[in-house]
């Protein structure tokens, strides 16, 4: 990573960068102890870029930081809205990390054991296709027996799978002959960590003037929303970051529910089903895409009743401050829906779609 992040300030690659963001800091929105110690010196390189585009790319991704970041295990809402995701502070978690490392390695171990290895794994897959082609839902089609034989594959090949899994061991091996992580790392690992939370109103600043210099709708309302997450009102972020069709729960019950916004309106629909109920939605049924191809909410639950005032010691009411001046009416619509009330159809009262947040200040 170190070496990754030099290069980029030497010469700016836009691929090289978004491998970097998306594949290894931040895959599939899970954080990693890498994320938060990358964070200081992406500020350091948005504030001399050395390309134009550098100042985007690295305001979307820390931006996204700041909305996952809190996240639980899972992507469910955090319980601990304190605690970075990735970033354990005891010693028993750290060690749980390495549990994937120790399965993997017996696997390899198990392999590398059966002198028939290769061959014995690839005519288990072959069997299992068979079975799957030739089961009552592929009647009708040609059915091609498993290879029983290595014509298919040949012998370097097999050597070539053979010394893969090696190499994979090797590295598992590798891996887990590593010191531990001890005390002393657990001040450095808090280091970073209050760092990140410190660096909010930086990334906040930088989201802000990336949201300014945007041309295209969809960057402004990726950039407002990492902003608004760097200010604290993480859910509503969430929502931003969304767009115009999404989930969100109820804060009294926690029921599900999905929403579509038509123009100034934004409509809501319930799940019929509760958390951990088998889902047996059909697609006639499905009335959240019958009203987003009809244009309009005939079949919605309802309506969220827009927030009129949003409170300028709020983030959400920054946030309106900034959109009115770049006269971003599209967000404001956004703004004032996400953080307007709707009637729960579980619990039958009018709640916030998210719960107020107020304005955290450096």
């Amino acid at each position: 990573m170190p070496a990754l992040l030099r290069a980029l300030a030497q010469d700016w690659d836009e691929e090289t960068a978004s491998s970097l963001f998306w594949d290894c800091l931040c895959h599939q929105d899970t954080c990693y102890g890498a994320t938060y110690a990358s964070v200081p010196h992406l500020l350091q390189l948005a504030k001399r870029p050395p390309a134009p585009e550098a100042v985007a790319s690295i305001a979307d991704f820390l931006g996204h930081v700041s909305i996952v970041a809190f996240q639980a295990a899972g992507h469910g809402r955090s319980d601990a809205p304190d605690v970075l995701q990735g970033l354990p502070s005891d010693l028993e978690a750290w060690d749980r990390k390495l549990d994937p490392y120790r399965h993997l390695l017996e696997h390899a171990k198990k392999d590398l054991a059966d002198p028939e290895f290769p061959e014995n794994a690839l005519k288990s897959v072959g069997n299992v296709l068979f079975e799957l082609s030739s089961g009552p839902l592929q009647e009708g089609l040609d059915v091609v027996e498993p290879e029983t034989d290595q014509s298919a594959t040949t012998t370097s090949e097999l050597t070539l799978l053979r010394e893969n899994r090696q190499a994979e061991l090797d590295r598992y091996t590798e891996i887990l002959s590593r010191s531990p992580v001890n005390e002393a790392d657990l001040k450095t690992i808090a280091r970073i960590g209050d760092a990140f939370f410190e660096a909010q109103v930086e990334i906040a600043d930088l989201c802000e003037k990336a949201y300014a210099n945007a041309e295209s709708p969809a960057e402004r309302r990726y950039f407002l929303a990492g902003t608004v997450a760097a200010f604290g009102d993480r859910e509503l972020a969430q929502l931003l970051e969304s767009g115009d069709e999404g989930c969100f729960a109820c804060g009294n019950c926690r029921w599900q529910y999905e929403y579509l916004i038509f123009g100034q309106r934004m409509a809501y629909y319930a799940s019929p089903v509760g958390p951990g109920e088998s889902d047996t939605i059909t697609a006639s049924e499905d009335l959240v895409l019958r009203d987003y191809q009809g244009g309009a909410p005939d079949r919605a639950d309802g309506l969220v009743l827009r927030c009129e005032d949003l409170g300028t010691d709020t983030p959400a009411g920054r946030a309106l401050q900034l959109v009115k001046a770049q006269k971003d009416q599209e967000n404001e619509h956004r703004l004032r829906q996400f953080k307007g009330t709707f009637l729960c159809q579980k619990c039958g009262i009018q709640v916030p779609v998210t719960k107020v947040v107020k304005q955290k200040r450096s």
